[in-house]
């Protein structure tokens, strides 16, 4: 019988001592009080098997003949022990103050469902746990009167995931590699071989925080008329996004994102002029009643300005899985945005309505190769004019009810410049 797990025990055995992968390696320790030998040359593992074979090798000069039989081959002893999974999940809520989620989930190894055979269990240790948060921080740190809407949102959360067997090695436990090169001698090779054993470990981390639509907001109970100089008509939004990542292949993972904006909106009172609305004398006939309902209004209704800064940055390095190569490139990509749009709103008249909006984009991207520019550098440089879009609208009611003769005819034009 030979136990099928001491044979990745050797790889093991021979990297923790620097001994060379290309040379046959005989192991002294893991067949001790055996009738045979274990050796290894290269990198085999048997998560890669396929196809076994059974001979014999004659080690003298003379050659031999004879019939030899062999026992039945097969395998015994599967790993069958049974995994657990568990999943928790909590919500408080404090008043209309702040709201806080906090959940959990673990999965050991060998988990899976009861029809499953051992090699569709699972064969990885996951842990993770997600908290998020609502907070508003206008009523904490401010009086109620001064009507500040301070939203702040913030959540974070990991992920493990510890493999069964070793990334490198495929065929050794995890668990049981790092203990085994733990017990080696101190030297170069064996911190060499923990510092894999350490990278196996697939790990992931996300954080988020943001304040969404911050401004003030006008008191119910004020008297006085709105101005298009209050600060209520601004607002204001941030939000901040993190994901770094690592596992045996990639040495670091970072997406981050970034998003500010601010914005500008009032509604004005229309006060129509109607020069001939009174004159009576004049205009008595309904034949004149065009005339007398003329009206135009040289102030707009509404009036919104926008802007927004969207920057994501993407930075990438694999880890060098053999020995002795330079360090692999980091990878970084950027996309920094800016963008800002207005919107007018007129009613020249009751029966004619304009409006015209337009969108200004902007990219930042004239930084040169050797300029390691992060998320938040020169985060106000809003780059070179990329797009520019802008639409017109009118809406015209034609004023068909102003003549007796026409007055059961209904009528409107309408235009679109895009």
């Amino acid at each position: 019988d030979a136990l099928i797990e001491t044979f990745g025990r050797v790889k093991l055995e021979r990297d923790g001592i620097g001994a060379a992968i290309n040379v046959l390696y005989t192991s002294t320790s893991q067949t001790e009080g055996l009738p045979y030998k274990i050796s290894v040359k290269g990198n085999p593992t048997l998560a890669q098997l396929r196809t076994i074979m059974l001979g014999l090798k004659n080690n003298g000069v003379v050659a031999k003949s004879g019939e030899v039989w062999f026992n039945e081959l097969r395998s015994s002893g599967f790993d069958n022990k049974a995994g657990w999974a568990a999943a928790m999940s909590a919500d408080a809520n404090f008043a209309d103050v702040a709201n806080v989620s906090l959940s959990g989930s673990v999965r050991t190894i060998g988990f899976g469902n009861v029809e499953d055979r051992v090699n569709q269990r699972s064969l990885d240790e996951t842990k993770e746990y997600d908290v998020a948060t609502t907070i508003n921080l206008g009523k904490v740190l401010t009086p109620q009167k001064w009507g500040i809407q301070l939203p702040m949102s913030y959540s974070v959360g990991e992920k493990f995931i510890d493999p069964k067997f070793d990334p490198q090695y495929q065929d050794v436990q995890y668990t049981d590699a790092k203990v085994f090169l733990k017990n080696l001698p101190a030297g170069t090779a064996k911190e060499k071989s923990l510092e894999n054993i350490n990278n196996s470990q697939d790990y992931t981390k996300r954080t988020s925080i943001s304040f969404i639509n911050v401004k003030k907001n006008r008191n119910p109970n004020s008297t006085k008329k709105s101005k298009f100089y209050d600060v209520e008509n601004l607002a204001v939004s941030y939000s901040h996004n993190t994901e770094f990542h690592r596992d045996y292949n990639i040495e670091k993972y970072i997406n981050e994102n970034v998003s500010a904006a601010a914005g500008y909106n009032f509604n004005f009172d229309s006060k129509s002029i109607e020069p001939f609305k009174n004159n009576d004398s004049i205009f008595r006939s309904d034949f004149w009643k065009f005339i007398k309902d003329l009206n135009f209004n040289p102030v707009p209704k509404t009036l919104a300005v926008n802007s927004r800064i969207n920057r994501a940055y993407n930075e990438q390095q694999s880890r060098n899985l053999v020995e002795g190569l330079s360090p692999q490139p980091e990878l970084k990509q950027r996309r920094f945005l800016f963008d800002w749009d207005y919107a007018i709103g007129f009613d020249l008249t009751k029966s004619l309505q304009l409006n015209f909006n337009a969108t200004n984009s902007y990219m930042y991207d004239t930084f040169g190769n050797g300029e390691d520019l992060q998320i938040f550098d020169d985060f106000f440089n809003t780059g070179r004019p990329n797009h520019y879009h802008q639409k017109l609208n009118t809406t015209y009611n034609l004023p068909l009810d102003k003549f007796p003769f026409l007055s059961f005819l209904k009528a409107d034009y309408a235009y679109t410049a895009d």
